[in-house]
């Protein structure tokens, strides 16, 4: 009987041969696979330390605001008390030369008014100093985290930028042995390949698992099985896959 999309008319000895060869081109591609998503995942981690250095800055930025703000209502404060000291020392003044009792009571009301609005100026700049104090020791604990997170996205950084080296110069080393290997392999065999894998089938190579496609898990008939496990070439009817034994190959390749 025919096998379901048998590929090639190789011998047994050639067939194994293939197999083998697309063993080590699916293990190349896998790695380079990996490889790749790690190269692609870098931006990313890159943008989440610019992200808490983004964070850290906020922080310092927002601490210095409010103790900016305090400063600036210790200014008017302090214009606000000038201002009310020499109202009272005019309204004194004038009072001096008042010559009724109605006029001199209504300017010492004036004056009690004002001693009041200065008394309470003077709580407000207590409560601003206290604030500034505050707000200080904030901003010295800001600054700590900003220089602390700077030098950590820093050496993150410098870590992510080696890593994408490491891992372009890996996956030129892939392209390349992967170059070197697909003139050996049959050219059937890799069309077939490289249509599963563009088909969204990365792993275009699976194992026979409980005579069934280690991709699809189709039954795979018991004469076509004990030729799975002989070295004969089969490919599954359903999802093209190439189904080979599930014991390692030889020459040590692993099966993925």
């Amino acid at each position: 009987m025919e096998h379901p999309l048998k590929t090639g008319e190789e011998s047994p000895g050639g067939n194994a041969g293939g197999l083998r060869l697309l063993f080590a081109l699916q293990m190349l591609d896998s790695e380079m696979d990996r490889t790749r998503s790690d190269l692609e995942r870098i931006p990313g981690e890159m943008a989440i330390a610019d992200k808490e250095l983004v964070s850290a800055r906020e922080e310092y930025a927002g601490a210095e605001k409010k103790l900016a703000e305090i400063r600036e209502g210790q200014v008017a404060c302090e214009k606000e008390r000038s201002e009310a000291t020499a109202r009272m020392a005019d309204y004194r003044t004038r009072q001096s030369s008042l010559k009724t009792n109605e006029e001199y009571r209504a300017m010492t009301a004036q004056i009690e008014f004002v001693r009041q609005a200065i008394d309470a100026i003077d709580v407000r700049v207590i409560e601003l100093m206290y604030a500034e104090d505050e707000e200080k020791a904030g901003l010295e604990a800001a600054k700590r985290k900003l220089d602390r997170s700077m030098e950590r996205v820093q050496r993150k950084k410098q870590l992510l930028e080696q890593r994408a080296e490491d891992l372009e110069r890996a996956l030129r080393d892939i392209e390349s042995r992967r170059a070197a290997l697909v003139p050996d392999i049959n050219i059937r065999l890799l069309r077939k390949y490289e249509q599963l894998r563009a088909s969204g089938k990365p792993n275009a190579v699976v194992q026979l698992t409980r005579c069934a496609c280690g991709g699809c898990l189709t039954h795979v008939p018991p004469q076509h099985a004990v030729e799975i496990e002989a070295g004969t070439m089969y490919n599954c009817p359903i999802c093209g896959r190439f189904v080979v034994s599930g014991g390692e190959p030889q020459n040590g390749t692993q099966v993925v």
